[in-house]
């Protein structure tokens, strides 16, 4: 089944179709966040990543908050809890605010990709990340 925002190599000849292929699907499923669900077999890395939807203020200039759309196995692990209970839940509800990620998520929002290495609270460890704009609208990815 096509995933929205995926291409995998067997279905396409060249990187070119790939990322056009990537391209129609994440605009084919465009706003619906709930899509990322799908994405668990194709994550689940070893690596810890989180797809987040920052929450803006008034003024678009800050980022106040962000959802939780995806975190996989390797992300879970590290700060304790299980898919189901990041899934559609707000960063401050689980971790204590760190506005360091509230601007990563801003630069990366505005297509920036921002890397670097900071101790992460939430899941505990020296992380290295690598932010930047998710193929989800108004979404940004840090693999860690």
């Amino acid at each position: 089944m096509p995933i929205a925002g995926l291409a995998q190599g067997s279905e396409v000849a060249s990187g070119q179709e790939a990322i056009n292929m990537a391209t129609r699907r994440s605009k084919s499923r465009a706003g619906k966040i709930g899509t990322f669900k799908a994405f668990d077999e194709y994550l689940d890395l070893p690596l810890p990543m989180v797809v987040n939807k920052p929450l803006l203020n008034a003024h678009g200039d800050k980022v106040i908050d962000m959802i939780n759309v995806f975190a996989n196995e390797r992300y879970c692990e590290l700060a304790g809890v299980n898919k189901g209970q990041l899934f559609g839940e707000r960063y401050k509800d689980y971790f204590i605010s760190d506005e360091g990620w509230m601007t990563t998520s801003l630069q990366a929002l505005k297509g920036h990709a921002v890397t670097g290495q900071c101790y992460h609270r939430g899941l505990r460890s020296w992380v290295n990340y690598y932010t930047k704009a998710s193929t989800m609208p108004n979404c940004v990815v840090c693999p860690g």
